[in-house]
């Protein structure tokens, strides 16, 4: 299909010229899923989900016309086209021996705040908003392990112990970064994983 663009900022464009489709993640602030999510999701940033690619096939006086190359979602009036960044695609290496309950190694720690789509459990290939950015030192690449802390049922009161053992539950695997935040992707799950598990680089 082809899209008609029109830039805001009165820049030219030129045939050829390739851009990433973005749009505001507005439904990430419609269902509140945990205490504070607001705050969270805000603190990293303002989010954006990617809908596809184009490129322009022809100039005319009024803008562009571009056509859609690829595309993740349906394209709508009022989607913003910035320019084409490439991202190279990660690797990882398969964890051999999974350590359901391995002690903290001191690395970097953080957390899932937020599921695209709003989603707040994940699985194998389910992709998440995590609060590790470059500023903190995250890539793309990098694995961290996702842990529980285990809590006992004792008379129907919740005991929660002193040192409490962490139960690692799956990894996933960082795509791509900005200043605050990063977006990854669950690659081991032992069971459910959802909003506010906390995560360690390994």
């Amino acid at each position: 299909d082809f899209v008609f663009l029109r830039s805001r900022s009165g820049g030219g464009y030129a045939v050829g010229n390739e851009f990433s489709l973005v749009r505001s993640a507005k439904e990430l602030m419609r269902v509140r899923w945990y205490d504070g999510q607001g705050g969270s999701v805000r603190s990293l940033g303002k989010l954006y989900e990617d809908v596809g690619k184009l490129k322009v096939t022809n100039v005319t006086p009024f803008g562009a016309i571009a056509q859609v190359t690829f595309a993740c979602a349906p394209v709508m009036i009022g989607d913003l086209a910035i320019p084409l960044r490439a991202r190279a695609v990660p690797t990882f290496t398969p964890t051999a021996q999974f350590d359901r309950f391995a002690p903290p190694n001191n690395k970097l720690l953080g957390s899932i705040t937020a599921g695209v789509d709003n989603a707040a459990y994940f699985g194998v290939g389910s992709m998440a908003y995590i609060s590790l950015g470059s500023s903190d030192g995250a890539a793309p690449g990098q694995k961290y392990r996702i842990f529980h802390i285990i809590r006992e049922t004792i008379g129907g009161a919740i005991i929660v112990p002193p040192e409490p053992p962490r139960e690692i539950i799956g990894e996933l695997v960082i795509l791509t970064t900005e200043e605050k935040s990063s977006v990854a992707m669950v690659v081991n799950s032992k069971r459910e994983i959802s909003l506010g598990d906390g995560l360690e680089q390994e």
